[in-house]
């Protein structure tokens, strides 16, 4: 058990469309802005910059002057960056119903990029670059990365820049789609993440936010106050559904995902 003390910092590892944007945004009301990595003036080069966000290789690349002053890292980048931020950091994280968490995933991807904006999510799914670096069991990839694995952003080996040229534009995706680009989850990648799902300190599930976010009250004192807080952030209002067969498919293709989702349910049983 990690308590809560004026020293202690933190890693919320934020699994895309997991319900951390708005957790994020609370957070903050914690701490001094500069505390918290990414910072928008210390960290990020404009405010619109979401590279320090999901980038494994600008995390190396911090100062020691600069990691000293952090208490709260944020980011969606894989468990293992932490070892990047030193052997007393308190890790968070939630995790989402994979089918749901998919579905949200493709939303996001036609509602942000221009090249998807007309495509089903039927298409969205079909297409090799969001389904390998954004869909393929990605919450258990997230856990599953070593340090060794090369991981440059997201929980990707492709830089952040890569990855970006290729959303928008299809004629880049050479270098986002190399067969060593992304982790592919086995057996033994699985029993790794469910092994490092377990030692993460506070651990949520997207349909038990309130949970999470109690415990949290309780282990660290943060808001006091006892303010509502919404877990519903960044989501697509359009009338984009998923079809029976599209959510078959999600499902049939992340039985590595749905494994990890259970055994987070198992151990919030547990604790």
């Amino acid at each position: 058990m990690v308590a809560a003390s004026a020293e202690q910092r933190y890693f919320f590892v934020h699994v895309m469309k997991t319900g951390g944007t708005s957790f994020v945004f609370q957070l903050l009301r914690n701490f001094d802005a500069d505390s918290v990595y990414p910072h928008e003036a210390l960290d990020r080069r404009s405010p619109t910059d979401v590279e320090p966000y999901t980038s494994v290789a600008l995390l190396e690349q911090l100062s020691p002057e600069r990691r000293a002053g952090i208490r709260v890292y944020t980011g969606h980048v894989p468990f293992a960056a932490r070892v990047l931020m030193g052997p007393d950091v308190a890790t968070l994280t939630l995790l989402r119903e994979p089918v749901a968490r998919t579905v949200s995933v493709l939303k996001h991807f036609k509602r942000l990029w221009p090249r998807y904006r007309d495509l089903s999510l039927d298409a969205i799914y079909d297409d090799e670059l969001v389904y390998r670096h954004f869909c393929e069991n990605f919450q258990a990839r997230v856990f599953a990365i070593e340090p060794g694995d090369r991981t440059r952003s997201f929980a990707s080996a492709a830089e952040y820049d890569a990855l970006r040229a290729a959303l928008d534009d299809p004629t880049h995706l050479s270098a986002a789609l190399g067969p060593d680009a992304t982790v592919v989850v086995d057996a033994d990648r699985l029993e790794r993440a469910k092994h490092n799902l377990a030692t993460v300190d506070v651990l949520g599930v997207n349909d038990g936010f309130d949970a999470f976010i109690a415990e949290l009250r309780d282990r660290f004192g943060w808001w006091p106050s006892g303010e509502a807080i919404d877990a519903h952030a960044n989501v697509s209002s359009e009338p984009w559904e998923a079809s029976g067969a599209l959510r078959g498919r999600i499902e049939r293709d992340s039985a590595y995902d749905r494994e990890l989702y259970e055994h987070a349910h198992r151990l919030l049983g547990s604790r």
